[in-house]
Protein backbone atom coordinates (compact mmCIF):
# COMPACT_ATOMS: atom_id res chain seq x y z
CA UNK A 1 0.00 0.00 0.00
CA UNK A 2 2.79 2.44 0.86
CA UNK A 3 4.67 1.64 -2.36
CA UNK A 4 1.47 2.17 -4.37
CA UNK A 5 0.83 5.53 -2.67
CA UNK A 6 4.37 6.71 -3.24
CA UNK A 7 4.46 5.47 -6.84
CA UNK A 8 1.19 7.16 -7.76
CA UNK A 9 1.82 10.21 -5.53
CA UNK A 10 -1.53 9.63 -3.81
CA UNK A 11 -1.51 11.37 -0.43
CA UNK A 12 -2.93 9.51 2.58
CA UNK A 13 -6.36 10.45 3.94
CA UNK A 14 -5.19 10.90 7.53
CA UNK A 15 -4.11 14.49 8.15
CA UNK A 16 -1.29 13.52 10.52
CA UNK A 17 0.24 11.36 7.76
CA UNK A 18 -0.05 14.04 5.07
CA UNK A 19 2.78 16.09 6.63
CA UNK A 20 5.07 13.07 6.68
CA UNK A 21 4.07 12.19 3.13
CA UNK A 22 4.94 15.71 1.96
CA UNK A 23 8.29 15.55 3.77
CA UNK A 24 9.09 12.21 2.13
CA UNK A 25 8.30 13.60 -1.31
CA UNK A 26 10.43 16.64 -0.66
CA UNK A 27 13.40 14.43 0.26
CA UNK A 28 12.91 12.02 -2.65
CA UNK A 29 12.62 14.84 -5.16
CA UNK A 30 15.84 16.40 -3.89
CA UNK A 31 17.64 13.03 -4.22
CA UNK A 32 16.12 12.08 -7.61
CA UNK A 33 14.54 8.78 -6.52
CA UNK A 34 13.57 7.02 -9.75
CA UNK A 35 11.59 4.04 -8.41
CA UNK A 36 10.18 2.37 -5.32
CA UNK A 37 10.40 -1.29 -4.42
CA UNK A 38 9.59 -3.47 -1.42
CA UNK A 39 12.27 -5.44 0.42
CA UNK A 40 10.92 -8.30 2.50
CA UNK A 41 12.12 -8.45 6.10
CA UNK A 42 13.40 -11.98 5.61
CA UNK A 43 15.89 -10.65 3.06
CA UNK A 44 16.77 -7.48 4.96
CA UNK A 45 18.42 -8.65 8.18
CA UNK A 46 19.39 -5.19 9.48
CA UNK A 47 15.82 -3.90 9.22
CA UNK A 48 14.48 -7.09 10.77
CA UNK A 49 16.88 -6.74 13.71
CA UNK A 50 15.98 -3.08 14.23
CA UNK A 51 12.25 -3.87 14.14
CA UNK A 52 12.69 -6.68 16.66
CA UNK A 53 14.68 -4.43 19.01
CA UNK A 54 11.99 -1.74 18.80
CA UNK A 55 9.25 -4.27 19.55
CA UNK A 56 11.20 -5.69 22.49
CA UNK A 57 11.84 -2.22 23.92
CA UNK A 58 8.15 -1.37 23.65
CA UNK A 59 7.23 -4.61 25.44
CA UNK A 60 9.74 -3.87 28.22
CA UNK A 61 8.43 -0.31 28.65
CA UNK A 62 4.82 -1.51 28.84
CA UNK A 63 5.72 -4.23 31.35
CA UNK A 64 7.61 -1.68 33.49
CA UNK A 65 4.63 0.69 33.47
CA UNK A 66 2.28 -2.12 34.50
CA UNK A 67 4.57 -3.03 37.41
CA UNK A 68 4.69 0.59 38.54
CA UNK A 69 0.88 0.83 38.51
CA UNK A 70 0.28 -2.58 40.09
Amino acid sequence: MIIRQLSSRTPPKATYLRRRYAAIWSMTDSHSVASWSHHYRQYNKMTDSAANIALNMRFIQEATQLQAWG
